[in-house]
């Protein structure tokens, strides 16, 4: 299965203990969006599923880091999510 982190201002976030709806909802919208995009992606390899981390300085200024076993799954699932 495919993991998804949050990293907002340095600090690790979860989209489910979010207090501000707004935000909330936003993260759970790219968290959505990352898994139909990707979500089924693994390396034909390794049978490993790419790592994913959503990282900003604040909610409106977040990028997308693909993480995984081998570049191919990096290139594989970043050339997805475009």
């Amino acid at each position: 299965m495919i993991e998804i982190t949050f990293n907002v201002n340095g600090r690790k976030v979860n989209p489910n203990n979010m207090k501000n709806a707004l935000e909330n909802a936003m993260l759970k919208g790219f968290e959505e969006s990352i898994k139909k995009s990707i979500g089924y992606v693994r390396c034909s390899e390794h049978n490993q599923a790419p790592k994913v981390l959503v990282k900003g300085r604040n909610f409106e200024n977040l990028s997308i880091e693909v993480s995984g076993c081998c570049e191919n799954i990096v290139k594989k699932a970043t050339a997805k999510l475009k």
